[in-house]
């Protein structure tokens, strides 16, 4: 097998994802598609919220086996006030409920897209292991406040 082959992969776009490959200037689409991630990832980076590691992984703990998509991101708040009400989320991890939920509400969808990315990349990284959280973190490109 070549390595063009091995890098090959098979997806199946939604109208959404069609919609965005189909303004396409080159014509090539895997150029596109890496475009669009590099650029996603330039957003991550740019808009990365910083959060004491207790929040972070209590976020982390939050969203552990929850479908993690665009619908999520619009609703972060929420779903961490739920497990915060439902499960003393802010108990187990020791922050301040209300504090993050405030700060969670006035997020734009930059820093949303972050976080559920760093949420992402650590599920992907390290699910089921046990970790140092703050190298985890830092290694998934968390932003710490000290």
């Amino acid at each position: 097998m070549s390595e063009d082959e091995s890098n090959c992969v098979m997806f199946y776009p939604s109208k959404a994802v069609q919609d965005v490959l189909s303004t396409n200037p080159t014509g090539n689409i895997s150029d596109r598609i890496n475009d669009v991630c590099e650029q996603h990832q330039d957003i991550v980076r740019f808009y990365m919220p910083s959060f004491q590691v207790n929040e972070w992984m209590a976020m982390i703990d939050c969203w552990n086996s929850t479908i993690r998509n665009a619908t999520l991101v619009h609703h972060l708040e929420h779903s961490i006030r739920d497990a915060i009400d439902l499960d003393d989320l802010a108990g187990r991890w020791n922050f301040n409920g209300d504090d993050l939920c405030n700060r969670l509400q006035v997020m734009g969808v930059g820093e949303r897209i972050a976080i559920i990315e760093v949420v992402n990349r650590y599920w992907s990284a390290y699910g089921g292991k046990t970790v140092d959280a703050v190298e985890a973190l830092q290694a998934v490109g968390a932003k710490i406040n000290r």
